[in-house]
């Protein structure tokens, strides 16, 4: 599966002529990095528990087709 990335360049303060994140909060040791990580180990977390049925979606092809049926059905 590819991983998923963001560009935030757009979102830092030097990119902006006001507002934005400033630099030093996104790095390593910055308050956003930081939660960042914690909002990452939680996901992880729930993810493993089972908890995020989403993100098993895209493998549910007898759902996704269950559901293509019913919607043809309305039609």
């Amino acid at each position: 599966m590819t991983r998923i990335t963001l560009d935030i360049a757009n979102l830092i303060a030097d990119a902006l002529p006001s507002g934005g994140i400033a630099p030093e909060r996104l790095t390593p040791d910055g308050d956003l990095s930081q939660r960042f990580r914690a909002a990452h180990a939680r996901f992880e977390e729930r993810a493993a528990a089972g908890e995020l049925g989403f993100l098993d979606l895209p493998h549910a092809h007898e759902l996704a087709d269950t559901i293509r049926q019913l919607a043809d059905g309305f039609g």
